[in-house]
């Protein structure tokens, strides 16, 4: 159940990754290129963290009110896993991107990593821990494949992870102008 409900969440950077991919695969501008997906990444990762807080918030609620009070003990792996949840929406974009500079051999060596670094973990979390332990295995895992990917793809892009993670003030602009563009949208006319 809790794994059914935080990949939910990955729709959001699929979709993404989706319209990333022939981005990248088709930009020649090199600065363009530097700067697209990191922008991309830090806007997806936002809304996403935005969204799981809310979600690990309500969590009780939400579960106990849909499922019932016999999967009350799945909120605690929901919580663990909207932060692995998290990560992993963050290296699908990077994963894209990576793709789309012609390079998904590295996708595949760093997901292969993850699943031997998911196993071993699982074998040795879940006799012990149970449920938790499975959502702390998938969890950690998913933040390491973020790690790695975010440290490939700053070797290939040239950027550095500061630079892809942190907002900076062309981001504040960018929102801004897509905000009041929104609430032009949503108002009506006359």
């Amino acid at each position: 159940l809790s794994i059914g409900l935080t990949e939910r969440i990955w729709l959001i950077s699929d979709a993404v990754g989706t319209v990333l991919f022939p981005s990248i695969s088709s930009e020649k501008d090199e600065k363009t290129l530097k700067e697209f997906t990191p922008t991309v990444l830090r806007t997806v990762l936002g809304i996403i963290i935005l969204i799981s807080i809310l979600l690990g918030v309500i969590a009780s609620w939400l579960i106990i009110l849909v499922f019932g009070v016999e999967f009350a003990e799945s909120v605690r792996p929901f919580r663990i896993l909207l932060i692995g949840i998290t990560a992993f929406c963050g290296w699908r974009i990077l994963e894209n991107d990576i793709k789309g500079r012609g390079r998904p051999i590295l996708n595949t060596y760093i997901i292969g990593f993850s699943v031997i670094l998911h196993l071993s973990l699982n074998l040795l979390l879940i006799p012990e821990y149970g449920i938790e332990g499975a959502a702390w295995a998938t969890t950690f895992s998913y933040l390491v494949t973020l790690l790695v990917g975010l440290i490939v793809f700053c070797k290939i892009s040239g950027n550095r992870i500061g630079e892809v993670l942190l907002p900076n003030r062309n981001d504040i602009l960018i929102y801004r102008t897509l905000i009041v563009k929104v609430i032009r949208w949503i108002r009506p006319k006359g």
